[in-house]
């Protein structure tokens, strides 16, 4: 993913602030997968939080490939700028993430 949208953006798998914190120049995107496991849904909105604080214009993405109301629900308290289906084009992706 990084590869086809270039600099300046981090996939991350699981939220650990450290990895973040020692990218230089700092992110203009961060891509993660939302968790299934409703126990570290904390984790993320710790982070999210974090992350906006620490980097003022930072764009966080969440790619989704179960989504419930109670998920959507979670998804929506995280806040972030953008919510994409695993499934979705490569084509919406970049839009997305160019937007």
């Amino acid at each position: 993913m990084k590869t086809l949208l270039g600099g300046g953006v981090i996939t991350l798998s699981a939220p650990n602030i450290n990895i973040v914190k020692n990218i230089s120049p700092a992110p203009d995107l961060i891509i993660m997968d939302f968790p299934h496991e409703i126990y570290r849904f904390e984790a993320y909105l710790r982070f999210v939080d974090l992350c906006r604080a620490e980097y003022k214009d930072v764009r966080i993405l969440f790619f989704v490939d179960k989504t419930s109301p109670l998920i959507l629900a979670f998804i929506a308290a995280a806040r972030p700028d953008a919510i994409l289906h695993k499934r979705e084009a490569l084509q919406v992706v970049r839009e997305t993430c160019a937007a």
